[in-house]
């Protein structure tokens, strides 16, 4: 960890992820800039990191960005260290307890939410209909 002098202070905790250990992990966290998160770093540790006002330079450096649970911007910077290539998006219209949706309104729909919200396209797949979002991808292999 470097605090807000500048100084490098590694301290290492006893925590892979803080997944059940949140409140614990920021209060060790001291006047530390940022903290490393190898495992799971939840939406609950991120509103703990930004609900300190006097801290708004707190960063969390994740292990990638599958480790980031969230699906808002926190206010907290997040970095990885493995970065990671996004290609394609699956997903599936069958939910437990009966819930479905058409395939092919579904891949519309969430091709549709990546270009609002990451203003990029990808290509959208129900790997088991078969349906996709584009005529980009001719060949898919599933193993």
């Amino acid at each position: 960890l470097i605090d807000r002098a500048g100084c490098l202070a590694v301290r290492r905790t006893q925590y892979r992820t803080c997944l059940g250990f949140e409140e614990e992990i920021l209060s060790r966290a001291g006047d530390a800039a940022f903290v490393v998160v190898p495992g799971a770093v939840t939406k609950k540790f991120l509103m703990g990191a930004g609900s300190w006002p006097e801290r708004d330079d707190f960063s969390v450096i994740a292990g990638s960005g599958v480790n980031v649970f969230t699906t808002e911007d926190l206010g907290v910077p997040i970095y990885v260290m493995e970065e990671m290539r996004l290609l394609a998006v699956t997903v599936n219209p069958l939910a437990y307890r009966g819930i479905s949706y058409e395939s092919a309104q579904m891949v519309a729909a969430v091709a549709k939410g990546i270009v609002r919200a990451a203003k990029m396209s990808l290509p959208v797949f129900d790997v088991v209909s078969g349906e996709s979002s584009g005529k980009e991808v001719a060949v898919m292999a599933v193993g």
